[in-house]
């Protein structure tokens, strides 16, 4: 859709954007220097056709992006990455965790099985159908990735306000006053 030089999200026509799908062939081919201006983007999903570490580029673009952004989907496109031992595996996980940044998740188009030494719990699973309901519009609410996406980040807000420790309503909390004027003291007189 953009000559090569026009890959950069300054362009008139992401303004008002909310939801937004970028595919990635290289790592020179988006400049990404815009986007905490798209103020209208809640949704951002990346699918990534190059190798880097997922839980560096998550960051990388979650301290870019604006404040309204509410889910960040980042493609992975080897079904190697979710298996035992890859470099990367960790890094997924703790994406999937929460752990790197709470707006983001994981997504892979095809199958993994659990029984293969792959993590497939990691990541919203898709087939190529899947996806081409999805950019069609003909998806059902709900089973969209975007939907899916938001079930997966808010499942995880909720276990982990589960496991946080209780607040005890008793204990005593410390509010600081501001001090008061000096000029309140000095217009009293000392009593004796």
């Amino acid at each position: 859709m953009f000559f090569r030089d026009q890959r950069h999200l300054a362009h008139p026509i992401f303004q008002h954007v909310t939801h937004l799908d970028i595919v990635w062939d290289d790592e020179k081919q988006w400049n990404l220097d815009a986007l905490p201006q798209l103020e209208c983007l809640t949704h951002l999903s990346l699918d990534i056709r190059f190798s880097p570490r997922p839980a560096k580029l998550i960051k990388a673009i979650a301290s870019l992006s604006p404040a309204s952004l509410r889910v960040l989907v980042l493609w992975i496109m080897s079904f190697h990455e979710f298996c035992d031992g890859h470099v990367h595996l960790a890094d997924i996980k703790a994406v999937c965790e929460g752990e790197v940044d709470p707006r983001a998740v994981i997504a892979y188009s095809g199958k993994i099985r659990a029984d293969s030494g792959m993590h497939p719990e990691y990541a919203i699973m898709r087939s190529y159908e899947d996806m081409l309901y999805d950019w069609s519009g003909e998806q059902a609410l709900g089973n969209d990735l975007w939907s899916l996406a938001e079930e997966k980040i808010e499942a995880r807000r909720r276990l982990k306000e589960k496991e946080a420790p209780p607040r005890d309503p008793f204990a005593a909390q410390v509010v600081e006053s501001p001090p008061l004027p000096q000029a309140l003291f000095s217009a009293v007189e000392p009593v004796c």
